[in-house]
């Protein structure tokens, strides 16, 4: 079995210990995630199948939505509930307008620094490691984008906020970095993420729904597809290039799903002045021919 299952992590457990415990119920050779859920957070954890762990970059870095839940009034040195809390008092009320103007400047293309407790690596070190240790250390603010930023709900001590975002945002440090801008400081309380993409419209299973899951297929997860014969099966199987001008339209392609002869997916490829070039095929492709 390879492929892709859509994972809804619970609540106070780490995503590695989550696809630890989908493989044992499931029996699963090999698993992987992509885009890692802090045990805080909870909602869909897509996990790559067996064979399908060879692909996972190819959905971390799409754009991901969340539901995120703030509470005012106060700071803490991981950014959420669950670090050092201190109480902020609020330099003036907090307006609905204010809070509505203030989402419209986060939202676009913009620089973010990354939190202190995050499992970035700094000279081989996690910085939550090096954090929790007191070491001072340096991350560097790296570039994302907010394509959406809507307000849910506001009460004098919460903001709920949904949001689609591209890979490497943080949304402790939005909810930090907001709480700065109203001026009474800000701290993640809840977090869920509803989607990655492409799967805005696909069911997420719990443990209790494991046995009656879907399995989504590797190549969905490619919008470009090219399907060969027998002899050109043959050839990209083994490692050789071949002209595709006939074929598809495209002189360029970074990447492309490659279906065999009998319109079976058996990995994915490159295309560059209309030569098709193997970048990552399936396993023992050789001992199956072109079955």
């Amino acid at each position: 079995m390879n492929g892709i299952l859509l994972f809804n992590k619970p609540k106070d457990i780490s995503s590695f210990k989550a696809i630890r415990k989908v493989q044992a119920i499931l029996n699963l050779k090999k698993v992987g995630h992509c885009g890692t859920l802090d045990p805080l957070a909870t909602g869909m954890l897509p996990i790559m199948i067996n064979e399908g762990t060879k692909y996972s970059q190819y959905i971390i870095s799409n754009d991901k939505a969340y539901t995120v839940e703030l509470r005012l009034g106060f700071i803490s040195d991981t950014y959420d509930i669950e670090g050092n809390i201190e109480q902020v008092l609020p330099s003036k009320k907090i307006e609905l307008d204010d809070i509505k103007a203030l989402l419209k400047k986060f939202t676009g293309t913009q620089s973010q620094l990354p939190p202190k407790y995050s499992a970035l690596k700094v000279n081989g070190k996690r910085a939550y490691e090096l954090a929790r240790k007191g070491i001072d250390f340096e991350l560097k603010k790296r570039t994302i984008k907010i394509s959406k930023i809507e307000l849910l709900e506001s009460t004098n001590q919460h903001i709920n906020l949904y949001i689609e975002c591209s890979k490497g945002t943080y949304i402790r440090t939005l909810v930090h970095d907001i709480g700065q801008q109203l001026g009474c400081g800000a701290i993640m309380t809840k977090l869920h993420r509803n989607w990655v993409a492409p799967f805005q419209n696909s069911i997420s299973y719990d443990y209790n729904s494991l046995e009656e899951c879907q399995i989504i297929p590797i190549e969905s997860i490619f919008n470009q597809s090219i399907t060969l014969d027998e002899i050109s099966t043959k050839a990209i199987i083994y490692g050789q290039s071949i002209n595709v001008k006939q074929q598809i339209k495209h002189e360029h392609l970074e990447t492309i799903a490659i279906f065999n002869n009998n319109k079976k997916f058996i990995g994915i490829g490159e295309i560059e002045e209309y030569i098709l070039k193997p970048k990552r095929l399936l396993a023992n492709l050789h001992d199956q021919g072109c079955k």
